[in-house]
């Protein structure tokens, strides 16, 4: 059987169809969900980029860490159980997102009683200045005297957030005596208090 042009070129086409179909067939759909395999692979640990911080959950050991500035001038060190704090004291910590009007303002108000009931508690008390440069650090104090035992930057949030899952929702954070994340909370006096009991 003889083919002219024209089927020639009606047959070319059609192959050329055809396989794009069947190759577009075999991707998964960019509007598609992805399936549940999917999400439990990516969520698991291993499918994990090594050195990417993990949001800890209550309970967890909070790992080491380092923070460029302090109340002192110097770099803030927390060592993992926790050196970082007399064994068995706990640590209450005040995250402050100093731009935020809501947040700075807190800082005379809830958080200083907060400061009070956490002392009178025996722990003791440290502000994060979330999204602040370590060199703002002195300039915050003297405008806003925070009531803290350390005034510490975290600029690019990965301790306050990332790691200890604070947000505009969950401003408090208290660590226990033995290490771990014990409670995690809005700034509500009532909520502290019960954790406080707890610790």
């Amino acid at each position: 059987m003889k083919l002219n042009t024209t089927d020639l070129l009606l047959v070319t086409i059609a192959v050329a169809v055809l396989a794009k179909v069947g190759y577009d067939e075999s991707r998964p759909s960019p509007t598609s969900s992805p399936t549940p395999e999917r999400i439990a692979a990516s969520a698991s640990p291993s499918a994990r980029p090594p050195g990417q911080a993990v949001t800890l959950r209550i309970g967890d050991r909070v790992p080491g860490f380092r923070l460029p500035g302090s109340i002192s001038g110097q770099e803030f060190v927390y060592e993992s159980r926790g050196q970082g704090s007399p064994e068995g004291i706990p640590i209450f910590i005040a995250l402050t997102a100093t731009g935020c009007g809501d947040c700075v303002d807190r800082v005379d108000g809830l958080d200083r009683e907060a400061y009070t009931l956490a002392k009178q508690a025996g722990a003791e008390v440290w502000n994060f200045l979330v999204y602040q440069a370590a060199t703002g650090v002195p300039d915050f104090i003297v405008r806003h005297g925070p009531s803290a035992d350390q005034i510490v930057a975290d600029p690019d949030s990965k301790i306050s957030v990332t790691t200890l899952g604070g947000s505009d929702s969950q401003c408090w954070i208290l660590i226990d005596g033995q290490g771990l994340l014990a409670w995690r909370g809005p700034a509500k006096l009532d909520g502290f208090k019960a954790a406080l009991a707890k610790l």
